[in-house]
């Protein structure tokens, strides 16, 4: 009878120990990152009133015959799932989803504790705390260069006054589309920009092949070569010099058609153009013969060989200059004999009208159109359309109206190719802004210029910088293929110089910026080319504050740069269920909970905290069961100690 005594109090002590465990699980169901625990029992041992038999003759093997002398707690396990997330509206508030723990220290990463609530803020010097104990949030500082963290975990600290020096423009992207179907515009820009460039290669491809040059030394040092290779070197260099003179003439012509754009002008230009390729695609067949003839003699030194492959290479960016060049030329006269023929239209229209009204009829008008020689067909069938059509019938005001209108359109034909301005600042390394400008050109076919302005200024007007560029004085030369995708730009820089006022003693420094164009399109539709980017910024002060769900601090600064700068460290244990719970909402580590070690999986969430994952209704349940398992086990107790009252009462 002892033995169910002592059996039901030992139930008594257990299920008041699950007792003890439901109500703290129950106090703690609005603690935040708080783990529920749970209580599992295990009989006690047992005596052995008679020992198992083995089965032998006849007879079958006996059980042991075992009473039970109670029961006791096996365990208490706390349980980590995650619980659910409660937004707060708190940027500096995290949740964890999956096993991680925060790594919290009151010594600078000397002492480690572990936590799943993740209630903190920033202190007075901007480092990241659990505001209730002080305890610092452990992470890393995040590299600059790789943007990727270093070191081992520490304190993070971000000032709220946080500045970021400016960074000096090393680059500048343009973008955008430029219209295909844009007619060359008449400018110093399109026609002797072109025509320069073309003398330049030409001059080049001369200097290559006359005496003394670097082609003619290597042949006339190597003792391999033959007459048959000075004649073609003679003849190469003939035909160079014939295509420099040619080019230098449709530089001639083309500064004059742009200073003085007139029909006679512009029609003089193109044929000096056509000519200077002419000439140009001349100079490459002698080149080529030229090259020919070296490869017919054995044992020509190698020095040789790349002398003359090199004047073949000069001679063929000479005629792809020059071919450009005709091209342009052609646009540009396309785009003159339109705007001739409308300027002469409308001043024979205004012309009629003026000196014939009030008794002029719109016929008459028509009729001063087409007896002016230099309007063309088309004008010419706009008057006489004018002067038929209306109703009212036409004036001869209208029909002048109907040409001015006329001449209205083909200027704006002409100039669609020579309005696309693109602008934007670029910084010193001080972080001084300086506002580029410059304008996209049709010069040629598929192939535009890019000219910078040569100053700065500021909103009163004064120069506050000059721009000089390498190639002096020349726009950059893009081109695309015939589909509208960008094929190359010559190679461009552009230096910036600030105007420091005299007064002062210094100012920012020169700084040099390489303009990228390689994004740009041609396509048949309107022009957007733009400045787009520059990987230079001024200085700026902290301004936002985001943390991804990588646990990584982002700053976005008032000049729009966002840049990195920690991330939180978040830890696992091969057995979390073995770390020791410290108060706090704190877990240190235990000889079986192995070591913290960093977690690359789990996730955090921003502006939420993670509630505990205190199951109440499961609790309550438990709570019930645990009642009746305790009031059973005191029965225990009251009916044995009844039964030992009556092993008393035998006495009497």
């Amino acid at each position: 009878m002892m033995r169910s005594l002592w059996s039901g109090v030992s139930g008594l002590r257990n299920h008041q120990t699950k007792m003890d465990v439901i109500g703290n699980n129950i106090a703690n169901v609005n603690t935040v990152g708080y783990k529920g625990s749970r209580v599992t029992f295990q009989d006690m041992l047992s005596q052995t009133m008679q020992g198992a038999g083995s089965p032998s003759g006849t007879l079958g093997g006996t059980n042991p015959l075992q009473i039970g002398m109670g029961m006791a707690v096996a365990s208490v396990d706390t349980i980590f799932t995650d619980g659910t997330q409660q937004a707060t509206g708190k940027q500096t508030d995290l949740a964890i989803s999956g096993d991680g723990f925060f790594q919290l220290s009151n010594d600078n990463g000397q002492t480690k504790v572990y936590s799943r609530s993740g209630a903190f803020d920033f202190d007075t010097n901007g480092t990241y705390v659990v505001p209730n104990t002080g305890y610092k949030v452990m992470g890393y500082q995040i590299d600059p260069t790789t943007n990727k963290p270093i070191g081992a975990p520490g304190p993070i600290a971000i000032s709220k006054t946080d500045l970021l020096p400016g960074k000096e423009s090393t680059s500048l992207i343009y973008s955008g589309n430029l219209l295909s179907s844009a007619l060359g515009t008449i400018s110093a820009t399109s026609a002797v920009v072109q025509a320069g460039t073309t003398v330049e290669s030409t001059t080049s491809n001369e200097t290559m092949l006359l005496p003394g040059g670097s082609t003619a030394a290597a042949i006339a040092a190597d003792g391999a070569t033959t007459p048959a290779l000075t004649t073609a070197l003679t003849n190469a260099a003939t035909a160079a010099t014939t295509a420099k003179a040619d080019a230098i003439l449709y530089q001639t012509a083309a500064v004059t058609a742009a200073a003085s754009p007139t029909a006679a002008n512009i029609t003089a230009a193109l044929t000096a153009a056509n000519t200077a390729s002419t000439s140009a695609q001349a100079a490459v067949t002698s080149a080529q013969a030229l090259v020919t003839a070296g490869q017919a003699i054995p044992g020509l030194a190698t020095a040789t060989t790349a002398a003359i492959a090199a004047a073949k290479v000069a001679a063929d960016t000479a005629a792809s200059l020059a071919a450009t060049a005709a091209t342009s030329a052609a646009n540009i006269s396309v785009t003159a004999d339109a705007l001739v023929s409308a300027r002469n239209a409308n001043a024979a229209a205004a012309g009629a009208a003026a000196t014939t009204v009030p008794v002029a009829t719109a016929a008459s008008v028509a009729a001063a159109v087409n007896a002016d020689p230099g309007v063309s067909a088309a004008d010419k069938a706009i008057a006489n359309a004018a002067a038929i059509v209306g109703a009212p019938p036409a004036t001869a005001a209208s029909v002048a109206e109907a040409m001015a209108k006329n001449l209205a359109t083909a200027l704006a034909a002409a100039n669609v190719s020579s309005d696309a301005p693109a602008s934007l600042k670029v910084y010193a390394s001080s972080g001084t802004a300086y506002e580029v400008n410059g304008t996209f050109e049709k010069v040629g076919a598929n192939t535009w210029s890019f000219t910078p302005t040569n100053t700065i200024t500021d909103s009163t007007g004064a120069t506050i910088a000059n721009v000089t560029t390498t190639p002096a004085n020349k726009p950059v030369l893009i081109t695309f293929s015939p589909s509208g995708a960008f094929i190359s730009s010559t190679p461009y820089t552009m230096t910036i110089k600030p105007v420091v006022p005299p007064a002062a003693a210094s100012g920012p420094a020169t700084f040099t910026i390489t303009p990228d164009f390689s994004t740009m399109t041609q396509f048949d539709s309107k022009t957007t080319a733009m400045a787009s980017d520059t990987d230079g910024y001024g200085a700026g002060s902290l301004d936002k504050l985001n943390i991804s769900s990588d646990g990584i601090f982002s700053a976005t600064y008032t000049n729009g740069i966002t840049k990195k700068l920690a991330q939180v460290a978040l830890f696992r244990f091969d057995n979390p269920g073995g770390l020791e719970k410290s108060g706090g909402n704190f877990y240190t580590e235990s000889n079986n909970s192995g070591v913290a070690t960093k977690d690359y999986n789990s996730k955090v969430s921003s502006g939420n905290l993670e509630m505990s994952n205190v199951d109440l209704a499961q609790q309550f349940s438990d709570m019930i069961v645990t009642q009746r398992g305790f009031q059973a086990n005191s029965k225990i107790i009251t009916t044995t100690d009844t039964m030992l009252e009556e092993v008393v009462n035998l006495k009497r």
